[in-house]
């Protein structure tokens, strides 16, 4: 299926954004036949595959199925980015994991605004939205973004995260993993139930990300990277999960060669990882970008990108990479392992092994051919599996199911939970 470029929805304004504004009298009315309105619940704006996720469905959804509304805390800038497509925005702080101020706040949105489906991206927003969603009888959407019980050190915190997860789970009336490990994993602990969970990857919108030639002149020439140097670059935000500090280790092993080295991002580690590049004698070889709104050339103007992650869902980043036509290194965990494919798009590696991410760089940057050869083909397996298109398609179905289940419920059918 091709791809189209996404188109923005029906305007809108909300009294959280412009304080002068106030909700229309009839705004909880509903005709037959009207567009389905969602609430999107993301619990932090901060830069990130879940932000980027929110803002590829909020622009690229028909308009004239779907009336589409967001919450989010105002930490960031999806707040920003959202105003180019004039959805309805509503500012409610979920950076705590219990917040029931959050979920009362959400409660009263759903009731003023008419919201029919309620779609929480991530746990911490689950936690606030799955109850205000469930008290006030609307239809349930959770995608999970990689599980809440990832490896934390303790046992306990590990137990607590897999129960909230199943609990979360089972008030929701739909699941969508964004990659087969998350739905296998969660039906092998019990916490899916295959009757209502579904995979629907990420995707991206290939064309936005072809390399040109004046972009990367451009953007080497802005952080002054010699022309024939290879540039090694790592997007995400600035956070243990993605493994910039095993990227930094893999670096100064590396500080023969002729080679740069990029962080793109911003986060809660940026102090601690400049301490660790003084200390690696890294100043003179690393790019910390800090927040970058123009991905496409970043990308243009890097050789190589790697994401060491210690877990993931499925990663947004490195389908960009590939759609770039980039050769691609990431660590061997859920998600990652679902985009690359070892010795054909990229390398895997073990996660926190800098010597083997090491070795894998060494290897393209001896290997121009082997470069090439994954970029192609990285690009074709974009193209074919994680296009925006069918991203957008399915989750659109899901919608729909779900709006036809409430209306047959209303007249004595079965319910959509």
């Amino acid at each position: 299926m091709g791809e189209t470029e996404p188109k923005p929805p029906l305007s809108g304004t909300d009294p959280g954004l412009d304080p002068g504004t106030e909700p229309s009298a009839d705004s909880g009315a509903r005709e037959a036949g009207s567009r389905v309105r969602i609430l999107h619940v993301l619990a932090s704006g901060a830069v990130g595959g879940g932000t980027t996720h929110l803002l590829s469905l909020v622009g690229g959804l028909d308009p004239e199925r779907f009336e589409q509304h967001v919450a989010c805390s105002d930490d960031g800038p999806l707040l920003s980015d959202l105003a180019r497509f004039g959805v309805r925005v509503h500012r409610v702080a979920m950076l705590g994991r219990i917040n029931p101020a959050a979920s009362l706040r959400l409660a009263a949105i759903i009731l003023r605004e008419g919201i029919d489906q309620v779609h929480f991206h991530g746990t911490r927003a689950a936690l606030a939205a799955c109850p205000a969603a469930f008290l006030t009888g609307r239809s349930r959407i959770y995608t999970v973004h990689g599980w809440s019980f990832h490896p934390r050190g303790s046992a306990l915190l590990e137990s607590v995260a897999r129960m909230l997860e199943a609990a979360i789970a089972r008030f929701s009336s739909r699941v969508i993993c964004v990659g087969d490990s998350d739905r296998r994993l969660g039906l092998r602990l019990g916490i899916l139930d295959a009757r209502t969970c579904r995979v629907i990857p990420n995707g991206v919108l290939s064309e936005a990300f072809l390399p040109r030639q004046e972009d990367r002149e451009s953007l080497r020439a802005e952080f002054a990277i010699p022309p024939n140097c290879l540039l090694v670059s790592l997007f995400g935000r600035l956070t243990v999960q993605k493994g910039q500090k095993t990227f930094l280790e893999a670096a100064a092993r590396l500080t023969d060669r002729d080679l740069r080295f990029m962080l793109v991002g911003d986060g809660e580690d940026r102090e601690a990882l400049e301490r660790l590049a003084r200390s690696l004698d890294l100043e003179d070889r690393l790019i910390i970008t800090g927040y970058r709104s123009d991905v496409p050339r970043l990308l243009a103007a890097t050789d190589v990108v790697v994401l060491p992650s210690l877990w993931e869902g499925l990663p947004i980043c490195l389908l960009e990479a590939m759609a770039a036509g980039l050769p691609v290194i990431a660590t061997a965990v859920d998600g990652s392992v679902e985009v690359v494919m070892p010795g054909k798009t990229g390398i895997l590696v073990p996660t926190e092994h800098p010597q083997a991410l090491a070795e894998a760089i060494l290897f393209l940057l001896e290997h121009p051919q082997a470069r090439a050869a994954f970029g192609t083909r990285g690009q074709e397996r974009v193209r074919r599996l994680f296009s925006l298109s069918e991203m957008l398609r399915a989750t659109g179905e899901v919608y729909l199911e779900l709006a036809s289940g409430r209306r047959r419920t209303e007249k004595g059918g079965l319910s959509d939970a």
